[in-house]
């Protein structure tokens, strides 16, 4: 399977490329050229992931996993990082919709011994086919991406939807009037940059280049950055109390 998302200008159009069900669900929303979803009157809150609040204690954090989800209390696995000096639990779900098996990472502060962050990980299985795997990752993506773009973050947030970092393709991050933070990214991606490239529906790939290459508002000659999601491994959707100041063991500085 051969898909690419074409990005004008930090814009995203999508070029169909998919067969099947995948061609079906990969028609991502152009930011900023099409519009975003209409917003639905629920205000954006980030305050952790279902029933696991932030702030919680330990504890705390394991009766909400038992709440949220049918799993036994010795599913529930304790995880010891010695390098940040934070505590995490995890929990391996068959199923976890809109997707497939997934795991979450419940993980607590070094200063508050509280939860801060939620990581929820949808991994490609090995073996499993190619074509298969990248339509259901994508159609779990689009499905959580237009889920957060509905919201409301005009008061007092922000959201951006559709940005590359290196091999990663963010698709949605939020952040509320408290400056709590919701990311969803799918890794990795392959990226090609194409200079002057223009989207004709004749050029499929979008390569073609030439005087008729897009404009964008100031005039300049449009590049067109081709992403192929063929290869991606790893749909990540995390909910942080603070995604930039983790709180994690740090040297002090004039320590050393």
């Amino acid at each position: 399977m051969s898909g690419r998302v074409l990005f004008f200008t930090e814009r995203v159009m999508v070029m169909r490329q998919f067969s099947c069900a995948a061609a079906a669900v990969f028609c991502m929303v152009c930011v900023g050229l099409s519009g975003w979803p209409a917003r639905t009157a629920t205000a954006a809150e980030i305050d952790g992931f279902r029933s696991a609040k932030f702030g919680s204690d330990e504890k705390a954090v394991r009766a909400a996993i038992l709440k949220d989800f049918p799993v036994r209390e010795d599913r529930i696995q304790r995880i010891d990082d010695k390098v940040r000096k934070i505590v995490g639990l995890e929990v391996e779900l068959s199923v976890l919709e809109p997707g497939g098996p997934a795991t979450i990472y419940y993980w607590m502060g070094y200063s508050c011994s509280c939860l801060t962050r939620v990581r929820v990980v949808w991994r490609r299985s090995p073996g499993e086919d190619a074509e298969t795997a990248s339509g259901n990752m994508l159609l779990v993506a689009l499905n959580l991406r237009d889920h957060f773009l509905a919201r409301d973050w005009s008061d007092g947030g922000s959201a951006i939807s559709n940005r590359l970092v290196e091999q990663t393709l963010i698709l949605f991050r939020g952040e509320d009037s408290k400056q709590r933070d919701v990311l969803l990214a799918a890794f990795p991606v392959q990226v090609t940059t194409v200079e002057n490239a223009s989207p004709d529906p004749g050029d499929p790939g979008g390569e073609s280049a030439g005087e008729d290459a897009p404009e964008d508002v100031q005039g300049r000659p449009t590049t067109i950055r081709s992403v192929d999601f063929s290869e991606v491994q790893v749909l990540e959707l995390v909910y942080a109390r603070n995604l930039e100041q983790p709180d994690v063991f740090r040297i002090k500085e004039g320590m050393f």
